[in-house]
């Protein structure tokens, strides 16, 4: 008795640039988040304070697009083949 083939799921590579493009944000957003963070004194300057709220929202933002990226290829069957 044969096994029937698994699908296999297949990336467009616009896809795969998005979600590369979203991953370098990302993780330049999350490490300035840390080096501000580490590095920065009490009290925070204005800049300083306007540089953490920009990075926490695109880091929150970015983790988002990813939920909704990847939960989007997952429900579409389009890509399986």
């Amino acid at each position: 008795m044969a096994k029937a083939a698994r699908p296999v799921t297949v990336l467009n590579p616009m896809f795969r640039l998005l979600l590369a493009i979203n991953g370098a944000i990302f993780l330049l957003t999350f490490g300035t988040l840390v080096l501000l963070s580490c590095l920065a004194g009490e009290p925070l300057t204005k800049a300083q304070g306007v540089l953490l709220q920009v990075s926490e929202y695109l880091c929150t933002t970015t983790a988002g697009a990813f939920i909704g990226m990847l939960g989007g290829k997952a429900g579409n069957a389009e890509g399986v083949r």
